[in-house]
């Protein structure tokens, strides 16, 4: 048996549905490969833990911050993570230990989440881990992007 639905009038005010704002918050404005080769450049491929730390720093200060300026505590923990316990763990159970992304976690399941709270981003921790684990350079330089086109000054 279906129950029926209650309707609403238009001109309701009690509705808990908010309009998204003008300034995109809701929905992402760069796609998952639309920061690839952008601003971040190489460094989402060849030095993410520096761009996970700039990704960080920029939601924390609500500036843009070059990609090298991103050193810092999380970018050593995406380090550290992703490096050398992960270089760890293939030494020492062989070359399959290599498929888990120790550092995907860091930008997977802090960084992401915390981009998403800021802006109103849908989405799910789940989500966000898997979008770190599979794609972790494109997923890294997204979210860049995304940070210097919400933050670039608008002119």
């Amino acid at each position: 048996m279906v129950s029926p639905v209650p309707a609403v009038a238009p001109d309701d005010k009690s509705s808990t549905t908010a309009a998204p704002a003008s300034d995109g918050a809701g929905a992402w404005q760069v796609g998952l490969c639309g920061g690839c080769c952008k601003s971040a450049g190489c460094a989402g491929c060849c030095c993410p833990c520096c761009v996970v730390g700039a990704n960080q720093k920029m939601i924390e200060t609500g500036e843009v911050v070059q990609v090298c300026d991103g050193a810092g505590g999380l970018c050593c923990l995406h380090a550290v993570l992703g490096g050398t316990i992960q270089g760890v763990a293939i030494f020492a159970l062989g070359p399959l230990a290599g498929l888990a992304h120790f550092g995907s976690l860091v930008g997977g399941c802090y960084v992401r989440p915390n981009l998403r709270e800021k802006y109103n981003i849908p989405g799910n921790a789940c989500g966000d881990c898997c979008v770190h684990y599979w794609c972790g350079p494109c997923a890294t330089c997204q979210e860049y992007e995304e940070l210097t086109t919400r933050l670039a000054p608008k002119a």
